[in-house]
């Protein structure tokens, strides 16, 4: 079968915590850079 297999059981490694941790970073610095440049 090619493709995705949405039957297939997920498993979840510590990659999975880093990216998205590194995504939630990514868009919090970007808001505050935002919200900080807006008032100049």
């Amino acid at each position: 079968m090619v493709g995705y297999d949405p039957y297939r059981k997920h498993r979840t490694s510590g990659i999975d915590y880093v990216l998205v941790a590194a995504a939630t970073i990514v868009a919090v610095g970007l808001v505050v850079w935002a919200l900080v440049g807006w008032g100049s």
